[in-house]
């Protein structure tokens, strides 16, 4: 269970250890299909696993995760990622996401790509008009981190997401240390495919793949960032509910020690 919470930066939002990212995963076609993704998520949401990322850059994905939560939305934690270059299509998403997920959006980000002062005081505003409760940005690069920072206080961030892949980075650290003294929160997010790497790939990588369950890349990229106590919440995808069971499993077995994190950091 996932019965520890934590505060996201200063914001009354509180978020479990790690969530589910219904990204490419989630943007199936077909009845069954869509059924078993909706079966998924109110699994997760039975066993407290109530924080969900997505983004209307993933298809059908938003769709689906919605009807996976009827009658479970008060109990649930939404994160919309939106990454459209196209300002007045992104406003037009934002609309969608707000009527699928019953006129709230908890935490709403812009990847930092797409980001303009005219994106960034439309966030302001869905915020102050209670649409979203916590805003922020995407950031999947170093240099894209480091220039966000910059703008936490002065756009009012609550919130910066990142692919848990930069936590191999020496670098990463200090940024993250300069995030917290902004009273920002952080969400790492596992990128897709990361679960196919597995067997002979993982022999260079200096953990204890047994005591810690690790079967693929994926897991070691979650059991890091569940190991850093600065990040507030680590989301990634999943499939089917054996998936659901490892994730469960891999959040009970011991964090990685300073060794091998620092192993992983210079690997």
């Amino acid at each position: 269970m996932t019965a520890t919470r934590r505060r996201l930066g200063l914001t009354d939002v509180e978020l479990p250890r790690y969530g589910l990212r219904a990204s490419e995963p989630f943007d199936v076609i077909g009845k069954e299909s869509q059924a078993s993704r909706s079966h998924l998520v109110r699994s997760a949401i039975s066993r407290d696993i109530d924080f969900l990322a997505s983004s209307p850059a993933n298809g059908e994905a938003e769709r689906i995760l919605a009807a996976g939560m009827i009658g479970y939305r008060h109990r649930v934690t939404v994160m919309s990622t939106l990454c459209n270059p196209d300002i007045a299509a992104t406003y037009r998403e934002v609309d969608v996401s707000l009527h699928y997920f019953d006129s709230r959006i908890d935490i709403l980000v812009a990847d930092w790509t797409i980001v303009t002062d005219d994106l960034l005081t439309s966030l302001a505003r869905t915020r102050l008009m209670g649409d979203a409760v916590a805003i922020g940005v995407a950031c999947q690069s170093l240099s894209a981190l480091r220039e966000a920072i910059g703008r936490i206080v002065i756009e009012g961030f609550d919130v910066i997401s990142f692919p848990a892949t930069l936590l191999s980075a020496a670098a990463t650290s200090a940024l993250l240390d300069e995030v917290l003294a902004r009273n920002c929160g952080l969400i790492a997010y596992i990128p897709d495919g990361l679960e196919n790497i597995r067997g002979e790939s993982l022999d260079d990588m200096k953990v204890n793949l047994r005591a810690h369950q690790l079967e693929s890349a994926a897991d070691v990229l979650f059991k890091l960032a569940l190991s850093d106590d600065r990040i507030t919440s680590v989301v990634r995808p999943v499939r089917r509910m054996r998936d659901l069971d490892h994730l469960e499993l891999l959040a009970t077995t011991p964090p990685f020690s300073a060794a091998e994190i620092d192993a992983l950091r210079t690997s």
